[in-house]
């Protein structure tokens, strides 16, 4: 099944392993920072293959995604 599409937005289709690998790479990274489990971070990027993988990666570390809807002005995000 690592050959089976994961997700798919556009031209890019991803494999489930391909967002597997992704959402380590972002799990490593959120820790490198600081983040802990229960921590709150926020997610401001389009709806695509990397959204997701960053939502997952943010999940492995066991903080609390919180999606930012791209299209919000600035004022309203802060």
């Amino acid at each position: 099944m690592t050959g089976a599409g994961a997700s798919g937005g556009g031209l890019e289709t991803w494999t489930y392993h391909q967002l597997e690998d992704d959402a380590a790479r972002w799990a490593a990274w959120l820790t490198a920072q600081g983040v802990l489990p229960g921590d709150r971070c926020a997610i401001f990027a389009a709806n695509d293959a990397r959204w997701i993988a960053a939502y997952f990666g943010i999940l492995r570390v066991g903080a609390v995604a919180v999606p930012l809807d791209t299209n919000y002005k600035a004022s309203q995000v802060a």
